[in-house]
Order: structure tokens, then C-alpha cells, then sequence
């Protein structure tokens, strides 16, 4: 599916934390009245100019999700610091939020987004919110950048979601588990 990754390179930190994109799921539009169908083709037909794929909330997504290191060039790597508390939450509603703190340092870094998963496992984000308490060096990351939008693609590989993305060329997999 590397046609369906982002193929920018960019700086380190951002692959590590780089995640977003956006969209929401569309459900209770699927009753069998006349009605209901030409509301449901109307949405549709609107969110199909809007995104290639229709979008979902894979079930397999729901809950936390903490960053447990990364796969690069087939090799495995913990967390370059390990005190950091990294954690995806993914709820029900098409909402995310990206949580990380430095253990024993003041400050974190938040922020919500609006997602949804497309067929092809396609993670669309787009940030609606950045906590405005968060430490001053969140507003240098791309990640903690409201309105940004990202595309991904994601995995689910037993306990652990894989986030696709691209380093010099290769693919660098940003691993999370289940909490």
C-alpha cells in the first residue's frame, strides 16, 4: 500500500510523533425509508467528493494505545528516550487524542483530532484541538498543529497497532500497544 502512505520525508522527531488527518464517521443513516435513502445518498455522495474511501471506526482501533518503539529497515528500536509516556486514544465517536509527557519533567503535550478509518486501513486525521496548557516546545511538532491533516496507513497486529510512515525512502513503522 505504498501508494496510500505519505512519501514526505520528514525530520526525525516528526516521524516519532507524526500522526494526523481528517474526517469523521457518519453513522444511523441507514434506514430503508425513501427519506432516509436520499439522505443517505445525498451525505454520501458528498463525503465521496470529500475522500477517496468511505470511511469507518474499525472497531480493533477502540481504546488506548501506548508507543512501545519503532521498526526500521526490518530492525526494532525502543523508545530513543525512555521516559517518555507517549499514548493514542481512539473513541467510539471519531475522535483521537495524542498524549505524551517526559517522566519527572513539568509539561506535556495534547491534542484531540477528528478521524476515521477507510477500507483499506487508511488512518485519516485532522486536529481539532491542541490543549492550550501544553508546554511551550508542543507548538515546534506537527502533530500538536491545529488543522493539520494527515493520511496513514495502519495495521493491527495482534496487541499492537503499526502506523506506517516513510523515512529516507524506507518505511518507518511506528509501533503502539494495547493497554
Amino acid at each position: 500500500m505504498k501508494s496510500a502512505r505519505n512519501k514526505k520525508n520528514y525530520r526525525f522527531m516528526d516521524q516519532l510523533l507524526g500522526l494526523s488527518a481528517g474526517g469523521f464517521r457518519r453513522s444511523g443513516l441507514g434506514r430503508s425509508s425513501l427519506i432516509g435513502g436520499i439522505v443517505l445518498c445525498i451525505i454520501l455522495g458528498w463525503h465521496q467528493s470529500s475522500h477517496a474511501q468511505t470511511p469507518v471506526v474499525k472497531v480493533d482501533i477502540l481504546g488506548v494505545w501506548k508507543y512501545i518503539g519503532f521498526m526500521y529497515e526490518g530492525n526494532f528500536y525502543r523508545p530513543p528516550n525512555p521516559d517518555l509516556n507517549l499514548t493514542f486514544t481512539f473513541n467510539l465517536n471519531g475522535e483521537n487524542r495524542l498524549f505524551w509527557e517526559d517522566k519527572g519533567e513539568p509539561g506535556f503535550c495534547e491534542r484531540f483530532a477528528k478521524y476515521h478509518v477507510d477500507e483499506i486501513s487508511n488512518l485519516y486525521q485532522e486536529i481539532t484541538w491542541v490543549n492550550p496548557k501544553n508546554k511551550a516546545e508542543c507548538s515546534k511538532d506537527s502533530d500538536m498543529q491545529f488543522g493539520r491533516k494527515t493520511t496513514n496507513h495502519i495495521e493491527i497486529k495482534g496487541n499492537q497497532l503499526w502506523l506506517y510512515l516513510v523515512l529516507n525512502g524506507k518505511d518507518f513503522i511506528y509501533m503502539l500497544e494495547k493497554q
